[in-house]
C-alpha cells in the first residue's frame, strides 16, 4: 500500500506507459475531426481511491501559449467530476461563464480527463473511447454518457476504434 501522499505509489511504469500510449493514439485520430490545427492537450489521469491526480502529461503537439491552460484545465475537469461523486462526466457541472468544461469521465477505478482539442465533446470522446479500449467502462456505460451529454463525436471516434475494441472483448 502506498504511504499517505504519495500518488504515484499505486502505478507501475509499465500501466503509465500503456495508457499513455493509448491516449496518444485515440488524441490523434480525435483530432482529425476538426480543421482547426489542434494536435494535442494535457491528459489527467484522477486515482478515485487515492484522491488524487496520478498522470498528468501533455499528449501530442500543444502550443506554448496553451499550455498553461490546458494543464489547468485537464486537472480541474478531473477534480471536478470528482468532487461530484453522483456525476459520471464534468459535462454535468460544466459553467462556460467559469471556464468549467466537459471533457472529464468517471470510470471504474479512474477519471480520464483531457483539454486540448477544438470542443469539449471532443475531449469527452476520446477519453470514453480511452476508458473503453482500457476495460475501464464497458460500451452501455460509455453510450449512455455519451447520449445524456449530446455527443456527437463520440460515435464517429468509435468508429474508429471499433475493430480494436472487439479484440479486446
Amino acid at each position: 500500500m502506498p504511504e499517505k501522499g504519495n500518488c504515484m505509489g499505486n502505478c507501475r511504469n509499465e500501466s503509465i506507459w500503456t495508457m499513455i500510449g493509448v491516449v496518444q493514439r485515440v488524441v490523434k485520430e480525435a483530432s482529425g475531426f476538426t480543421s482547426e490545427n489542434r494536435k494535442g492537450g494535457y491528459f489527467c489521469l484522477f486515482d478515485i481511491i487515492l484522491k488524487c491526480p496520478v498522470i498528468i502529461s501533455m499528449i501530442g503537439e500543444v502550443p506554448a501559449e496553451k499550455a498553461g491552460k490546458y494543464h489547468r484545465l485537464s486537472i480541474e475537469k478531473a477534480q471536478r467530476t470528482f468532487d461530484h461523486s453522483e456525476h459520471k462526466s464534468s459535462y454535468e457541472s460544466r459553467n462556460e461563464k467559469e471556464e468549467k468544461y466537459g471533457g472529464a469521465i468517471r470510470a471504474r477505478r479512474y477519471i480520464f480527463s483531457f483539454s486540448g482539442l477544438k470542443k469539449e465533446e471532443e475531449d469527452e470522446a476520446a477519453m470514453l473511447v480511452v476508458a473503453e479500449l482500457l476495460k475501464e467502462i464497458d460500451s452501455d456505460e460509455a453510450e449512455l454518457i455519451a447520449v445524456r451529454n449530446m455527443n456527437q463525436f463520440y460515435p464517429k471516434l468509435l468508429e474508429k476504434f471499433s475493430s480494436l475494441l472487439k479484440l479486446y472483448r
